[in-house]
């Protein structure tokens, strides 16, 4: 009816006035706004996507959990960061739940790789690191894989916290080469500097280095 009518469209204009809105907090406002006066539902994912975007960014895991759960998403970025705010928050086996569940109702290849690399962080913060291993080994197999960059950045965070410095240093030279301008490089940097050196380490790190991607990765 027009009442309902009316209703959508002061929903969308909302939406819309939130993208046009520079102020963070202003944009959530309207967001929020929009949802309770029921905008179309082509925008009603994407208002508590960005929504819990921005709680995320701002640490705000409650209102995160809140927003979603309320609002009933289904879009898979959304729930990723839900069961990110699980895991934030010290649920993490609550986010494993919630992660491996996403795994199995993934629809497409990239899908299921993004999940793949959620499940990967989950393994590695609970210990498990050669379950983690073989899952982010596995999403190298692809060369135009989405998470290719960071596989490789959690293989070398891997290899740092074991220990191990020639794996360390494998993965960092592999992940500068394809992507130069990759966030975090410089954190490895320090990780790698502050790792005990080892004199008689053999010499796949400077093997690897040496090498095309391709070559390394078996794409070729």
């Amino acid at each position: 009816d027009r009442l309902t009518r009316d209703a959508a469209r002061t929903g969308n204009n909302q939406y819309f006035r939130a993208m046009l809105e520079s102020d963070g907090r202003r944009s959530a406002e309207f967001l929020e706004s929009a949802l309770k006066k029921s905008p179309d539902e082509n925008y009603r994912e994407e208002i508590i996507l960005r929504l819990a975007q921005y709680y995320t960014i701002k640490g705000e895991y409650q209102s995160v959990a809140a927003v979603v759960d309320a609002r009933g998403a289904s879009g898979l970025p959304t729930a990723r960061l839900r069961a990110l705010a699980e895991e934030l928050t010290g649920s993490e086996d609550a986010a494993r739940t919630r992660t491996d569940g996403l795994l199995k109702s993934s629809g497409s290849t990239e899908q299921k790789q993004w999940v793949s690399i959620d499940q990967a962080r989950l393994l590695l913060a609970s210990e498990k690191r050669k379950a983690a291993r073989t899952t982010l080994q596995s999403l190298l197999k692809s060369k135009n894989s989405p998470v290719l960059g960071l596989a490789m950045y959690l293989l070398c965070v891997d290899a740092i916290d074991a220990g191990k410095i020639d794996d360390a240093a494998r993965w960092y030279n592999l992940l500068k080469e394809q992507y130069p301008g990759a966030v975090g490089l410089d954190a490895l940097v320090d990780k790698l500097g502050s790792m005990p050196s080892q004199p008689e380490s053999d010499t796949r790190a400077e093997k690897a280095t040496g090498l095309k991607l391709d070559q390394v990765l078996g794409w070729e």
